[in-house]
């Protein structure tokens, strides 16, 4: 019931500006990894491995989705929709649709290496335009999980987790493609293994891609 899409477009041939697109619904997420660095707001501020939210969490315990249920003649019992489901959009669970409704969270991040510019269209509620200049580091990823993993792990520590993972793990004589599948099956692992022992009982799904 709960979905995200994210999808990237290279502006120009042989340009290094990416565009990051990413839509979603429900409580699933992306997380991308990035570096804070004096180009926030325009003051400067030490360099740090960063983690970058791209999609919203459709939670029933949301205020915002709270206040569109109850305006629709819904409401919301013990951070559940109807007392029933604990997420307030999805794609099916079609007896609720009147509550919990399809519409996504859209984001588009532009990336440019050594300097990001991320502007977020909510597209849910009020449209509101949110930019932040993020400096990037070479070999970027995107960790994408249901909550099976986030209601466990902060998005700090999946991409500190990753991060970590990534640099332990000495280069081999594969090509750069190959080498970043294995890489990222890796570290989608690791992070599941972790989500496990922290004592998740839900599902859980992750993918780790490289930019």
């Amino acid at each position: 019931p709960y979905y995200v899409c994210v999808n990237t477009a290279q502006k120009k041939p042989k340009s290094n500006k990416i565009t990051i697109y990413a839509a979603n619904v429900g409580d699933a997420r992306a997380v991308l990894s990035s570096t804070s660095s004096a180009s926030v707001g325009g003051k400067s501020s030490s360099s740090s491995i960063g983690a970058v939210r791209l999609t919203h969490d459709h939670r029933a315990d949301d205020p915002e989705e709270i206040s569109r249920i109850e305006s629709t003649g819904g409401f919301v019992l013990r951070n559940r929709v109807l007392g029933i489901l604990a997420v307030a959009r999805s794609l099916g669970d079609h007896g609720m649709k009147e509550y919990v409704i399809g519409k996504p969270h859209l984001s588009t991040t532009e990336v440019i290496l050594p300097t990001t510019t991320v502007t977020i269209d909510d597209g849910v509620m009020d449209t509101e335009h949110n930019t932040e200049n993020i400096c990037m580091l070479n070999k970027q990823f995107i960790i994408i999980a249901c909550d099976g993993l986030w209601d466990v792990i902060m998005d700090q520590e999946a991409v500190d987790m990753v991060r970590k993972f990534v640099e332990s793990t000495s280069k081999n004589k594969r090509g750069k493609e190959q080498h970043q599948r294995i890489i990222g099956e890796g570290a989608a692992q690791l992070l599941v293994n972790e989500a496990l022992k922290r004592g998740s009982t839900d599902n859980i799904t992750v993918v780790v891609s490289w930019l």
